[in-house]
């Protein structure tokens, strides 16, 4: 006889970004699952398969490797318990949720990892669509090659990771979120990829929930190349450390209004090492939103190199801004925010619009060419 507990779990934080507070309670079932026995040969490369909710469920709180051989709708929540090691391979299957309690808009999340989840895709046409998954304090994510869908508009983001000493790491993965994608107060490191961002606005630019960042992170970042898209604003910076050495960030448009690509708030301090950072460069569509915005007296940032252009207005920094390299342009109103020229140090090369200043050890210009 298998017995099995259903145990209501609630898991309280707030949104600020996006204004959806996260309170919700949904059911975590502990069922037991068939593991499957190991070869005669066994080794510490033993893969456990599953297909079915109870097998995955088993085979996840106990640790090791586990393959999907089928495609999988979870009825609750996967708890990965502290302490616990496991790698799951979608091996070319989908992972899908049903909807929380007496709710017909809000999906369960697929995971709540407490322990160290790494998640992959051996065949490369797999997906996990839910409303996210959580990565909790104390707990590590890696995403390695797999494809996450965090599918609903009103919340969610494909990773939420709570508390400052939870760490996520994404390699050449892939998400869509049609509210947000990562949303940490840890630590956050990509290394290549596709991320889009839906930003809560639908593609007739009817906004369906407070708009959001495509990447939000409090606690750490560090970013060394990926393609980043949003409706709304892409990378958001609101404490910690952040490193962007590379990459394609870019606002799409579909609302009347948006956000700035990159943005510095709180004690974040950020450094853009290159990357091309576009507010959507075609004339006629919204006509807010900088290439980067930095807000407060405590933040942070120093740009050495990258590509620049605002849809209206390309930088607007503070008494920390420090400009180095790069080129910067704008689609509007050039004087809309700061004058980047307020912001060249001195050894430094930067090309304004079709202007290059260059500036020697004292800081003063030293040459001016124009195209």
């Amino acid at each position: 006889v298998m017995v099995f507990s259903v145990i209501p779990f609630t898991a309280f934080a707030s949104d600020t970004s996006t204004g959806v507070t996260v309170g919700e309670s949904f059911t975590n079932g502990n069922s037991a699952g068939t593991e499957t026995a190991p070869a005669d040969d066994a080794t510490d490369t033993d893969v456990t398969e599953v297909g079915s909710e109870k097998e995955l469920d088993f085979a996840l709180q106990n640790g090791g490797t586990v393959k999907l051989t089928a495609d999988i709708c979870l009825v609750d929540m996967i708890t990965i318990p502290t302490g616990t090691v496991a790698t799951l391979d979608l091996a070319g299957f989908e992972i899908s949720v049903e909807y929380q309690y007496e709710s017909t808009t809000k999906h369960i999340y697929a995971f709540e990892n407490y322990g160290e989840l790494t998640i992959i895709d051996s065949v490369g046409t797999g997906s996990i669509t839910a409303r996210g998954i959580y990565n909790q304090n104390g707990a590590k994510l890696t995403v390695d090659g797999a494809k996450i869908v965090a599918q609903d508009q009103n919340g969610g983001a494909c990773i939420w990771a709570y508390g400052d000493t939870n760490e996520v790491y994404l390699n050449d993965a892939t998400m869509i979120g049609y509210t947000g994608v990562v949303y940490s107060e840890g630590y956050v490191e990509i290394n290549g990829g596709t991320y889009t961002c839906y930003s809560g606005i639908d593609a007739n630019g009817t906004i369906v929930t407070s708009p959001t960042y495509n990447i939000r992170a409090n606690g750490g970042l560090k970013i060394t190349d990926g393609t980043f898209t949003s409706r709304h604003g892409v990378i958001s910076v609101g404490g910690g450390d952040a490193v962007i050495e590379g990459g394609s960030y870019t606002i799409e448009f579909a609302a009347t209004t948006t956000s700035n690509v990159v943005y510095v708030y709180g004690d974040a301090t950020v450094a853009i090492e290159g990357g091309s950072f576009v507010s959507d460069n075609t004339s006629g569509k919204a006509d807010s939103g900088a290439a980067v915005v930095v807000s407060g007296s405590t933040a942070a940032l120093k740009i050495t190199d990258g590509s620049f252009v605002g849809m209206n207005g390309m930088v607007s920094g503070n008494a920390n801004t420090t400009i180095y390299g790069g080129s910067y342009d704008t689609v509007w109103d050039y004087n809309h925010y700061d004058k980047v020229e307020a912001y060249i140090q001195p050894n430094s090369t930067v090309t304004v619009g079709n202007t290059t200043y260059v500036t020697d050890e004292n800081g003063d210009v030293v040459s001016t060419i124009t195209a």
